[in-house]
């Protein structure tokens, strides 16, 4: 049996990307364009791995996906991308704390490969 990804990501082009990278590493990705949406699938859906964008359309944002995944009885691991921030920065820093792993976009897609690995043990 597949393990499952869920990745939310307002970008077309993103989605697409990373879904193809994940299926080669044995999961089954199922996208959703924002926060809400995530949300939505995590209530009927057991994931194996969590990946977000930070910044995306809509009222309910990537923080509330956190704050939804404390009251679940297993949470994910998570990976949190973004283009927004740098190496250095604040934001970045805030995401390292409740995520399992973060990358900059634009990123090698050999250094997602790796990160996926790491945060689900099969590193």
């Amino acid at each position: 049996m597949k393990r499952k990804a869920l990745v939310v990501d307002d970008d077309e082009s993103m989605l697409r990307i990373l879904t193809a990278v994940l299926e080669t590493e044995g999961f089954e990705a199922i996208t959703v364009p924002d926060a809400g949406e995530a949300i939505a699938r995590m209530k009927g859906e057991r994931f194996d791995l969590l990946i977000t964008d930070v910044l995306m359309p809509g009222a309910v944002g990537v923080r509330s996906i956190f704050r939804f995944m404390e009251s679940l009885p297993e949470r994910p691991p998570a990976i949190v991308i973004s283009a927004y921030w740098d190496e250095d920065s604040e934001m970045r820093r805030t995401y390292e704390e409740k995520a399992d792993g973060c990358l900059t976009k634009p990123f090698e897609l050999e250094d997602f490969r790796r990160l996926v690995r790491k945060v689900c043990g099969d590193a």
